[in-house]
């Protein structure tokens, strides 16, 4: 069915919930949205969106990079986003924090995945040409390893 969420912009990518009770949702606005199946009023006021993917220009403005991937540790339920801005971003959606981000990468971040054991972050990094009609870089895939801390819940829910 058909339901409208708390993003107002084209979706770019999607993933549910390691514990199927939601799905993290991002968009070409440079946002991501969290939101619950369950239409209760204990999951409605737990929905959420933030801004990420950004380049601040001024004080007062900003350019927006897509979403285009998302995917969850398999082990702590955190999560991570790569952007068309050439960075992966790692995320505690619970308490609502940055874990970490990548150096910029040398074009767009077109897909992340995790290993099954969370230890190992597959990358694919390729110009997705959003910004001109030039290619930045060579299409390539980066691997890279994830130490048990990194991905761990600031504040684990009790």
């Amino acid at each position: 069915m058909p339901r409208s969420g708390v993003l107002k912009f084209q979706y770019r990518s999607i993933k549910c919930f390691p514990d199927n009770r939601g799905f993290a949702l991002g968009s070409i606005e440079g946002r991501v949205a969290w939101e619950y199946f369950s239409r209760s009023d204990d999951s409605l006021s737990q929905q959420y969106a933030f801004k990420c993917h950004r380049n601040k220009t001024s004080q007062t403005s900003d350019v927006a990079f897509s979403v285009n991937s998302i995917d969850f540790h398999p082990r702590y339920g955190t999560f991570v986003t790569g952007g068309a801005d050439g960075l992966v971003c790692a995320w505690d959606g619970v308490s609502r924090k940055r874990l970490w981000r990548t150096t910029s990468l040398p074009a767009a971040v077109s897909s992340v995945s995790f290993n099954s054991t969370g230890d190992k972050l597959a990358i694919a990094i390729s110009d997705i040409f959003q910004l001109n009609g030039s290619p930045a870089a060579l299409p390539s895939v980066l691997v890279r390893g994830i130490n048990s801390d990194e991905c761990k819940p600031r504040n684990p829910p009790k």
